[in-house]
Order: structure tokens, then C-alpha cells, then sequence
């Protein structure tokens, strides 16, 4: 299996977001640097591998469909597997901008405004893979921890695809979501603060790795909670109905 270094920003980075980039019309950098598709399939072919794995968070952001098909041009001639772990819509929104507060974009908003402008979650993107690459392509499964095989996403990525990957240690407490308090003192100190990127995102996992009682966070109340799920029902049938056998979103 070929985990390549074509797609990717440098030697140090882990996931191909160059790639996903290059391939997506509404980023900046579309249509940069074409040849890494073929510097990609070369150090595929050189390789002596029979199969790849190419990821990438920023193929979730393909809001066109023409890019969408454009990437299933670009592997006729292979057999192409889509894998996804997705989050329930509100979990994700609330994950997302947790995310977006300590790092970049480092969010200066309250939840409330964030998500009035528009945050949506990527389940239209990931259904129109399905049905551009076909459902029998395609392995979705619901991001919930407690679910995994072996008590990782690795070790359940792996077992999912029937993959002889090399154990990994895994640091479970990696990318914690911080409680409440502790990122409404980020969010106000990027709002209050002057800082570089670099500067800020070191004072920002200080103050997460020190300060945060890591308690589950909850930023809907109970009823805003289903409003905001009520605009995704038609979408949540959708995996019901093809990557489960009872409900796929608990």
C-alpha cells in the first residue's frame, strides 16, 4: 500500500490537501500545478504497490459536481474506493468551529453568529460522490470513537478495507475538543489580541493544554439542536437508506 508524497505541501506535511486543492475550482489554487496528478499515478506505478491511499480533508469541500467527476476522469482505468467518516451535522458544526477558534481561521465570532452564516456540513458533497463514483464504491461510516475496530480510526480504517497496515501507537488525547470556558477565552483573546499565526496558535494550545477540563462540549440548546438537524433529515434518510442497515447517524 502507497501512502505517496506527490499531493502533499512538503516533505512534513501528512495529508494531500495540495492535490485536493489543485482539483477544486472554487479554491484559489485550481488548475496549479496539473502535473501533480501524473506525479502522483508515477509514484504509484514506480512503486510496486497495487493499491493507494490519497487523503485529504479538501475533497470535502468539492461543492461542484464537475469537480467531483473531473477526479473520476482523472482514475478511469482504476478501481477507486471513496472513504468517509462523517460526523452527525451538529456534532460536526460544533467540532468545526471549536477547531476554528484555536486554529485557523482562529474564529473571533460567538457560535450563534458563526453558524448563521452559513456553516454547513459536507453531507451533500459526500452523497454526490457516492452517486457520481456509485454507492458499492463508497465506504461511509459514522465518525463515533466508541465504534471504532481496535479502539482507533487507524486500526478501524485498515480493518474496513481489509488492509495489512503496520500497528500504530495512538494518542488518544490528540485534538481533544477543549470545554466551553476554555474557547470562549481563545475566541475573546483572538478578538482582543494582535498576534502572528504562529504566535497565536502556541498561545492558543497552551492555554488548551493547561486550562481545559476537556468536558463534552454543547453549544446548541436542546431545541436549537433539532432545529439545526431538521435541515439535513432529507440527507440523514439518504445514508440511512445506503450505508446502514438501521440508522447510520445515532
Amino acid at each position: 500500500v502507497l501512502y505517496p508524497m506527490s499531493g502533499r505541501a512538503n516533505e512534513k506535511a501528512i495529508a494531500h490537501h495540495k492535490y485536493a486543492r489543485c482539483f477544486n475550482s472554487r479554491n484559489e489554487n485550481y488548475g496549479h500545478n496539473l502535473e501533480i496528478h501524473s506525479q502522483l499515478i508515477s509514484e504509484f506505478e514506480k512503486s510496486g504497490c497495487n493499491q493507494m491511499i490519497i487523503s485529504s480533508e479538501g475533497f470535502c469541500s468539492y461543492r461542484c459536481d464537475d469537480d467531483i467527476y473531473r477526479l473520476k476522469e482523472l482514475f478511469d482505468g482504476y478501481t477507486v474506493k471513496i472513504v468517509a467518516y462523517i460526523r452527525r451535522p451538529d456534532l460536526w458544526v460544533e467540532s468545526w468551529y471549536c477547531q476554528a477558534v484555536k486554529g485557523r481561521p482562529f474564529e473571533q465570532r460567538k457560535f450563534s453568529d458563526y453558524i448563521s452564516k452559513g456553516q454547513v456540513a459536507s453531507l451533500e458533497v459526500i452523497k454526490n460522490f457516492s452517486e457520481i463514483f456509485s454507492v458499492k464504491n463508497c465506504l461511509f461510516k459514522e465518525f463515533e470513537k466508541k465504534k471504532f475496530q481496535g479502539g482507533s480510526l487507524i486500526s478501524d480504517f485498515s480493518d474496513s478495507l481489509s488492509l495489512s497496515l503496520p500497528s500504530m501507537e495512538v494518542n488518544t488525547e490528540s485534538n481533544v475538543t477543549p470545554d466551553l470556558k476554555t474557547i470562549e477565552v481563545i475566541r475573546l483573546m483572538n478578538a482582543s489580541f494582535e498576534l502572528s499565526d504562529i504566535r497565536r496558535s502556541k498561545v492558543n494550545s497552551l492555554i488548551v493544554d493547561n486550562i481545559s477540563e476537556y468536558e463534552k462540549v454543547s453549544f446548541f440548546t436542546l431545541s436549537d439542536r433539532q432545529q439545526y438537524l431538521s435541515r439535513f433529515l432529507g440527507l440523514m434518510q439518504y445514508f440511512d437508506d445506503n450505508f446502514s442497515d438501521d440508522v447510520f447517524f445515532e
